[in-house]
């Protein structure tokens, strides 16, 4: 398999996202809406599946693990697809208004990038599936 370090690197992408949602999220998760809880729950249980699945597959006596996560992943893709459509057009405008400074900031384009993002994370998904042996 390539890329036998990779999960090093996955676990430095969460430490990026720690401190790129620090702001916007983790600092008041509190009061955030739970749309917001459910994709960010969901999102965090991919990236650590993601640096699972790596970590097993160069591990001598993991590949079990490695498929059991795999056939999970297959579970929560849904879940993850629809956490980033509950924060497209979440309805509490005055809580965008007051607390989100990305969505004011970008507006319509937020809802543009974010569903770019779910038909990349759909198109991904499908041919890590198609190809993967």
């Amino acid at each position: 398999m390539p890329y036998p370090r990779a999960h090093y690197f996955v676990l430095i992408v969460l430490a990026v996202i720690a401190a790129g949602f620090w702001p916007s999220y983790f600092s008041v998760a509190g009061a955030v809406p739970w749309q917001f809880h459910a994709h960010g729950i969901a999102a965090s249980i991919w990236v650590c599946m993601v640096a699972a699945q790596s970590w097993t597959a160069h591990h001598k006596g993991q590949l079990a693990v490695h498929r059991a996560i795999g056939m999970a992943s297959l579970f929560l893709f849904p879940f993850l697809i629809a956490g980033l459509f509950a924060i497209i057009d979440f309805t509490g405008k005055s809580y965008v208004a007051n607390h989100d400074p990305v969505r004011v900031m970008l507006g319509g384009a937020f809802l543009t990038g974010v569903a770019l993002g779910a038909a990349a994370y759909v198109t991904v998904f499908y041919r890590a599936l198609r190809y993967r042996r």
